[in-house]
């Protein structure tokens, strides 16, 4: 079973291509749970349904949520295993909380890329995985900079969602090509191709993060709120048991 839990949608990045969406561009933002019991019930469910799984923890940015550090206690606590995604801009909450993350690197939005680089280079042994945001030679550049810090099977660089007034036919051509070139050889890229219709097919036949609907009981995706996704749409229903949930 994939289990995923976005633990808060609010998020210090502005990316205009974010796939996760963000409270600041949501019509109807989704808030995290503020009742701290129900949350730590809701981890010690988790755990009691999925004991042997690694509960992917995403946002947003999770050390943006007010009371992560608990929330990660509590995980730790009902010896659930979890690996984390964040973007790493707030180096000095991972560090207070020193567990393994998995790094989303986004160049247009870092201020200072040789203290951020500095900072993954300093908590490297929290990290299992880098990725690299394409966009264009800016990403390749910061691929060529943490190669020389970091093992080259941790990095890869993955290709982003649409930006305001970009083909994505060519943005997503150019990138296909060059993971296919040369640049390949010394480069990871994210596997496989990707293509603008691909991604329409998606739609209606797929849940939002990307999962088929013939996964439905092999994938859960929990919000902020602690509900889980519908198959086909971004709407949130209570926990199972429901007719549309994943658990059933």
């Amino acid at each position: 079973m994939i289990v995923e839990w976005e633990v808060t949608l609010d998020c210090n990045f502005k990316c205009e291509y974010c796939v996760n969406s963000r409270n600041s561009a949501l019509s109807q933002p989704i808030f995290f749970e503020k009742d701290k019991e129900k949350v730590f019930k809701f981890i010690e469910t988790l755990k009691e349904k999925y004991p042997e799984e690694e509960l992917f923890i995403f946002g947003g940015e999770p050390f943006a949520h007010p009371f992560f550090a608990e929330i990660i206690d509590k995980l730790n606590d009902v010896h659930m295993k979890y690996i984390i995604q964040t973007n790493f801009s707030l180096s000095k909450r991972v560090e207070k909380i020193n567990e393994i993350v998995q790094v989303s690197v986004h160049p247009t939005e870092i201020k200072n890329k040789e203290l951020y680089i500095s900072e993954l280079v300093r908590l490297e042994k929290l990290i299992r995985k880098v990725d690299i945001m394409f966009m264009g030679k800016i990403s390749i550049d910061y691929y060529k900079d943490l190669v020389k810090v970091f093992p080259r099977e941790k990095i890869r660089i993955v290709p982003v969602a649409g930006f305001k007034g970009v083909d994505v036919n060519k943005y997503l051509f150019e990138y296909n090509k060059l993971r296919q070139s040369i640049v390949g050889k010394f480069i990871n890229f994210e596997h496989g191709d990707r293509s603008f219709d691909w991604e329409k097919q998606m739609k209606g036949t797929w849940t939002p993060k990307g999962k088929p609907c013939m996964y439905k009981d092999k994938y859960i995706l929990f919000d902020p709120m602690l509900r889980s996704y519908s198959c086909s749409y971004r709407e949130n229903h209570e926990i199972c048991p429901h007719d549309h949930c994943f658990l059933m």
